[in-house]
């Protein structure tokens, strides 16, 4: 009886192990990021604010809000909902109010010359007594490039509609050359009847954000904010995002 010895393993068989080894190491390693990128992408709800520190109208659309000499100027603030995701965009409604700056006055004067009676002069003045828009607006922010999962660059476009509120008061003012009397009168009235009582609410943004948190990501905006060019600063927290 002959004794058989133990056939050696074929080195070929080792290494057959090792392709499947090495997709196995792989799998473990792409599970959590995979995972962690589903959940940073998935969908949350969420609250949005912004504030825009000062608005000033450009004199293209200067004449849509009023025809007397004087600027037009006022802050933003803006609250609402919104859905989206941490390493992309969100869409959400906001309420937005936008105040006039309180006090601003705008005046026009014109003068009407006789050769009998002489010139007359009539001014007409406007004064805003606590006037603002209030009104809702959706917007649509999108990224289009992302560093280190925290930092995205991108644009903001929003739209809406605006109802004028508060009061102005209006004073005319007649100065004629003697012995002929002058006129003043001066009476509040809603701000709708002097200008239009809706306004559009229209914003086109370059937008930077930064995740701060889980789930709170800060943004700095600047571009058209009508009636003008502005910054702003936003905030949006998606609940349960990570």
């Amino acid at each position: 009886m002959v004794a058989c010895s133990p056939r050696p393993r074929s080195s070929r068989s080792l290494f057959s192990f090792v392709p499947v080894l090495f997709a196995a190491a792989l799998l473990m390693t792409l599970v959590p990021v995979s995972a962690f990128a589903q959940l940073a992408d998935s969908k949350h709800w969420g609250v949005s604010v912004s504030f825009t520190p000062k608005w000033e109208a450009m004199d293209q659309f200067r004449d849509v809000f009023i025809e007397e000499e004087g600027t037009i100027e006022g802050t933003e603030f803006t609250i609402g909902f919104a859905r989206g995701s941490m390493r992309g965009g969100d869409w959400g409604v906001s309420f937005v109010r936008k105040p006039f700056k309180d006090g601003s006055t705008f005046s026009e004067t014109s003068t009407d010359c006789e050769p009998t009676f002489g010139c007359f002069t009539s001014t007409r003045t406007l004064v805003f007594r606590q006037v603002y828009l209030r009104g809702v607006e959706y917007h649509w922010s999108k990224p289009f490039v992302t560093f280190a999962n925290r930092v995205q660059v991108g644009m903001n476009i929003s739209a809406g509609a605006g109802f004028v509120e508060g009061n102005i008061e209006e004073t005319h003012e007649l100065t004629a050359p003697p012995p002929a009397p002058g006129f003043h009168d001066t009476f509040v009235g809603p701000a709708k009847d002097t200008l239009w009582p809706v306004y559009p609410l229209i914003k086109v943004e370059a937008k930077g954000s930064v995740a701060i948190a889980p789930g709170v990501k800060v943004k700095v905006s600047g571009g058209f904010n009508f009636p003008g060019i502005t910054a702003r600063v936003a905030a949006v927290y998606l609940i349960g995002s990570k």
